[in-house]
């Protein structure tokens, strides 16, 4: 059975979609950032205390 989809990604859902998935690795990243102790923010790297 093959499958046939009822909708249609336009140009738009898919902008959408790639900005989300740009924000989520960026989430990401500060998440494993902040678990290894350090954040890196704007032109300064700060240490979190441990």
């Amino acid at each position: 059975m093959p499958f046939n989809p009822t909708f249609t990604i336009t140009s738009r859902i898919n902008k959408a979609f790639v900005e989300i998935e740009r924000i989520r690795v960026f989430l990401d990243a500060v998440k494993g950032k902040l678990n290894s102790g350090l954040l890196l923010a704007g032109n300064g790297i700060f240490q979190t205390e441990q």
